[in-house]
């Protein structure tokens, strides 16, 4: 935007020009000397002589002179008509989030229970990439995305905060099918660009095997956060009974973080177990700053204004 009084950046240098304009009046009416030649010359032919045979003193000289420095102080005045407007950016470092959504994530192995551990970490992955693409895929049975990839942190946590496992549709461990879900968002939103992470507590082989084929040949960077511990704990139901296996057992689901660690440096990625503190998500560089900038489109425009002194600089 153009503002038609001008924004003075050095204002003091106006302290300059009335010694400027006593200057040029000075020279202005200065009387002209011609040395020893006026003691000789008649006066009759100081004028037709001393002043070039033209009768009198030439004053455009001065007029260009008081012109330059005008223009001069102007330009040191600093004088803007025009805010410094800037294409905004953002974090370029796009996240897809796997969170598993079994009735193991309701152990109570970790106070209340593990869900409720993962949505915390969660929070505080999102607020720390508060500027930053993250989507998140919920899995069971199936996959499914639950936010694409996007920097609204408000709708992310909205949604997050009504997951339970009784919402999806389909029983199982299927994370193969959430890493080929997040390829296909990075392939979509970020070019092929970006890093997944898994926050689970198990890894079936047949998930082992299809996240294996899933990332063969592929740059995506694998990471994974283990919630729950290895002891373990039952899995209270909504009726207040526990979960069994086929076989009638009450099931208390294990943590087996050497077996997940391998997997995931296997990949090259990497493995963190869970903690109260944020030193498992420091471990997994999730909380490292961006190392590119994406711009978002938009413009911006900054409260610090553009020096146009330099036009008013004769060459």
């Amino acid at each position: 935007m153009i503002a038609l009084w001008p924004h003075w950046f050095r204002p003091w240098w106006l302290l300059l020009l009335p010694l400027l304009g006593w200057l040029l009046w000075q020279l202005w009416h200065r009387q002209k000397r011609a040395g020893r030649w006026q003691m000789i010359l008649p006066p009759a032919f100081h004028a037709a002589l001393l002043s070039g045979g033209s009768g009198r003193e030439s004053k455009l000289p001065w007029v260009a002179l008081g012109l330059a420095w005008v223009l001069t102080v102007l330009a040191l005045l600093g004088p803007s008509w025009q805010r410094v407007e800037q294409t905004s950016q953002k974090p370029a470092d796009p996240l897809v989030v796997l969170l598993e959504l079994t009735p193991e994530m309701l152990a109570t192995d970790t106070a209340p229970n593990r869900l409720e551990q993962a949505r915390r970490k969660l929070f505080d992955l999102l607020q720390n990439r508060s500027d930053a693409q993250t989507a998140i895929i919920v899995y069971a049975g199936s996959a499914h995305t639950l936010v694409p990839l996007s920097d609204d942190l408000s709708t992310s946590r909205n949604l997050v905060d009504a997951l339970k496992p009784s919402l999806m549709p389909q029983a199982g461990h299927r994370a193969d099918l959430a890493v080929a879900k997040a390829l296909a968002l990075l392939d979509q939103g970020a070019l092929g660009q970006g890093r997944i992470l898994l926050i689970g507590s198990s890894l079936t082989e047949q998930e082992r095997q299809g996240i294996r084929q899933a990332l063969d040949d592929k740059s995506t960077q694998f990471l994974m956060l283990g919630i729950g511990t290895a002891e373990g704990a039952p899995v209270a139901q909504d009726d207040g009974s526990f979960l069994k296996d086929d076989l009638g057992a009450i099931l208390v689901p294990r943590l087996d973080g050497p077996s997940l660690k391998a997997f995931a440096n296997g990949l090259g990625g990497r493995y963190r177990q869970a903690r109260l503190d944020d030193a498992d998500l420091r471990g997994l560089g999730l909380l490292d700053g961006p190392r590119d900038l994406r711009s978002d489109g938009q413009t911006l425009r900054l409260d610090t204004w553009a020096d146009q002194g330099y036009w008013l600089v004769l060459p």
